[in-house]
């Protein structure tokens, strides 16, 4: 397969061992995000959220540890998964949790709490039908799982989101990736696709979802369609000991993607 990005190099950024977030942070802060108005960190089994420009604060406490939290892009909804292998969904407006599943096999109804970290990140898109909500959740064993049509559409009103539509399927980039370091949802056209980031082979994968030939045949899941390999960003000058991507985000059609040694890369397709 022959990779289809174009790599151009951004700028360099002075590698330093640790980062301004780890400098300014308590230890115990495991997870922070922000919108333009509201910000939710997550300390151990605590999850504070600040509202309305800071006049609204309200902490929730979890069983486990959590891992990952991240607001939805229209800033209603704040996603939260922990250790014990739940995943949580809450409504802004009264932070109240509207959708509560362990979504990990080897954690049986949230009975077993991991003492060390399970899932990456989180993502959450919208699809193309209002309302109707897909999440994907990278876990440290290097494989993804995503959640497809969460229908959050209702829950103003049946205050709870009904699970009976909601598919699972996973995504397993380890062929590609040694170490999964990050998560990225993107719309192609009606559809969306995956973008998986790490150290490897390959530094980056994209992914679809293959359809099913016949509408009762089962879903095949997602399958690898394109990829950054590791030696044309360490074809890069300077970049020889890159070990590969920890971060990117997407604006408009261009792709930026940071790695491990704060070199930040422009990609287009």
């Amino acid at each position: 397969m022959t990779s289809l990005y174009d790599v151009h190099t951004v700028l360099e950024i002075p590698y330093h061992p640790i980062s301004v977030t780890d400098a300014i942070s308590p230890s115990n802060i495991a997870a922070s995000h922000s919108t333009q108005q509201d910000l939710a960190v997550a300390a151990n089994k605590d999850l504070t959220i600040i509202t309305n420009n800071s006049t609204d604060v309200e902490t929730i406490n979890f069983d486990c540890s959590i891992d990952a939290i991240v607001w939805s892009k229209n800033g209603e909804y704040l996603v939260a998964a922990g250790s014990d292998g739940k995943l949580a969904i809450l409504r802004k407006d009264d932070c109240k949790v509207i959708f509560s599943e362990n979504i990990l096999t080897d954690h049986v109804n949230g009975a077993h709490c991991s003492t060390d970290r399970v899932f990456i990140t989180l993502s959450i898109t919208e699809m193309d039908k209002k309302g109707i909500y897909c999440i994907g959740a990278p876990l440290v064993s290097g494989k993804v799982i995503v959640l497809e049509q969460l229908d959050l559409s209702r829950c103003f009103i049946d205050f709870k989101i009904n699970k009976t539509n909601i598919k699972q399927s996973f995504i397993d980039p380890t062929r590609h990736h040694t170490s999964l370091k990050g998560l990225l949802c993107i719309h192609m056209g009606q559809k969306i696709n995956f973008l998986t980031l790490g150290h490897g082979g390959d530094f980056m994968v994209q992914w679809c979802k293959q359809e099913p030939f016949f509408s009762k045949d089962e879903e095949k899941g997602y399958r690898d369609v394109d990829f950054v390999d590791h030696e044309v960003i360490r074809g890069v000058p300077n970049n020889l000991h890159c070990d590969g991507f920890e971060k990117c985000t997407v604006a408009g059609t261009m792709l930026f993607a940071l790695d491990n040694l704060g070199h930040l890369y422009q990609l287009s397709w």
